[in-house]
């Protein structure tokens, strides 16, 4: 049995204590609104065009935008928290099933593409049951076509997407 199991209620009381001090200090909850919070997506497969279209109408007023498209800029003191979208890889799939609603809510994102694998399957190493193993990555000409949108910016995502760790 864990030490959950055993002192659940001990546990769960000890996290309420922790969470009401937390607030207490943080002057309920004003001081951590001046935060930027990212969400970074991959790939938006078919099967996943629901509940991303769920997710981007949950945040459609808290994006963060500069002259209508996407900005990772700070927030002005007293702010209200921003939500910026941001897509790794460029995967073609994109264009289908996230910028249509990103447009329909008018929120902007940023879409970083691995410059030396435009048009192609990954190339750099992903495990075998990855999502998007078998997805190709935007072509020169889509990515073009795309830094039009008034909504989307693009980005480096490095040369040919290393594991910078090692």
């Amino acid at each position: 049995m864990s030490a959950y199991g055993r002192h659940g209620i001990l546990v769960r009381i000890l996290y309420l204590i922790i969470a009401v001090v937390w607030y207490g200090f943080s002057l309920g909850g004003r001081l951590g609104k001046k935060r930027l919070i990212v969400l970074c997506y991959h790939g938006i497969l078919p099967a996943q065009g629901q509940r991303f279209q769920r997710q981007m109408r949950g945040i459609r007023g808290l994006s963060v935008s500069g002259n209508g498209y996407a900005a990772a800029m700070p927030l002005k003191p007293g702010a209200v928290p921003g939500v910026l979208v941001t897509f790794d890889d460029a995967f073609a799939n994109l264009r289908d099933h996230a910028v249509p609603v990103l447009e329909e809510y008018r929120i902007p994102a940023l879409v970083f593409a691995v410059a030396g694998n435009l048009g192609r399957m990954p190339d750099w190493n992903m495990p075998a049951g990855h999502p998007e193993r078998n997805e190709e990555t935007m072509t020169v000409e889509q990515l073009t076509e795309l830094s039009g949108n008034p909504f989307i910016r693009i980005g480096s995502h490095t040369m040919t997407h290393p594991d910078l760790t090692t």
